[in-house]
């Protein structure tokens, strides 16, 4: 499965804001064969899964293939979990973030939607608030997070917090190897050490926006 990307940028190196620099990752246009995508892997991610060079330059279908490489190994971008009386849990950014970089899977359980609306009628009875991520990709999908039984392991991406007016990270997903859909936030632009990890939460259903303004207006 294809994610959906972002427009590739031109350029020579990549800026994280604070005025340092890296490399770019070299031009890959579509790599087909397992060698051409070690070579692409290996010239993006550390042995130990840190991202050493910019992304924004490659092709959408090669940006694929080091995100995909990300899922499978499991990386994720060092975060710090923050709590505020306001809004609750939230996640910031435990280090400098790059545009285009994979930040983290939002991990839970996945099920069909018609499963997902069937469980959110349940949790509303109970009073107990969900997290549920509801996406389309060869089918109508949920990644329902809403256990703290099991939080630790699915990890920081059910706590990412909304913001219309100022999301910093765009949501995509794929297919892995084995055919799984999966959903991860990438970096939208730089962002700093400490700053808010955001993601717009999409919503479009009128009732709901006019329920909760909140959703339009932070």
């Amino acid at each position: 499965g294809a994610a959906a990307e972002a427009s590739p940028a031109n350029g020579s190196q990549g800026s994280n804001g604070s005025g340092r620099s890296r490399r770019m990752a070299p031009h890959y246009g579509a790599p087909t064969t397992d060698t051409e995508k070690e070579q692409l892997v290996a010239s993006c991610l550390e042995p130990d899964g840190r991202i050493k060079r910019s992304l924004t330059n490659l092709s959408s279908y090669a940006r694929n293939v080091v995100y995909r490489t990300c899922l499978e190994r499991g990386i994720r971008a060092p975060v710090v979990v923050k709590y505020d009386r306001d809004t609750g849990r939230g996640i910031l950014a435990g280090k400098d973030i790059h545009k285009d970089d994979f930040v983290f899977e939002y991990q839970g359980e996945l099920i069909p939607q018609t499963v997902a609306a069937e469980r959110e009628k349940t949790y509303a009875t109970q009073r107990k608030g969900c997290y549920m991520y509801y996406f389309a990709l060869n089918g109508n999908w949920c990644i329902d997070a809403t256990s703290e039984q099991y939080s630790h392991t699915w990890g920081p991406g059910r706590l990412v917090n909304h913001s219309k007016q100022r999301p910093n990270l765009l949501s995509k997903s794929l297919t892995d190897t084995n055919g799984t859909p999966r959903v991860f936030f990438v970096a939208k632009e730089d962002i700093p050490k400490g700053a808010e990890l955001l993601i717009d939460y999409g919503e479009t259903n009128p009732r709901v926006l006019e329920a909760n303004p909140w959703l339009v207006n932070t």
